[in-house]
């Protein structure tokens, strides 16, 4: 389940927020996770997936009559997307810091 002002809650609250700036739009989060692999963060917590992202995506693959059913995308592989880089720093650092945190855990759990 998403939080209200998830962007994949789809209500006024999060058209809200998203209007504001302060959080992607639904479009943005699945064009970062194409181009660079990674999951979008939760906002309120930035060490886990946005739930919001991984049940669209599920609920997408389900829905036969979607015109973009996100069959590319597997929400299990990939770090994570701060939402807090992305608010100060922007994308592109975000996701320089998606990758290298998800290849430094990749190398420890090789151990």
């Amino acid at each position: 389940m998403s939080c209200e002002t998830c962007p994949f809650a789809f209500s006024e609250a999060s058209d809200m927020v998203q209007n504001y700036g302060c959080l992607p739009e639904p479009a943005d989060i699945i064009r970062m996770k194409r181009e660079s692999g990674h999951n979008w963060s939760c906002h309120y917590n930035g060490k886990k997936k946005c739930q919001g992202f991984v049940d669209f995506v599920k609920e997408a693959k389900e829905n036969k009559w979607m015109v973009d059913n996100l069959e590319d995308i597997d929400t299990n592989k990939g770090g994570i997307i701060s939402y807090d880089t992305w608010e100060t720093k922007g994308e592109k650092e975000a996701i320089k810091e998606a990758e290298e945190s998800h290849n430094d855990n990749g190398k420890q759990s090789s151990l």
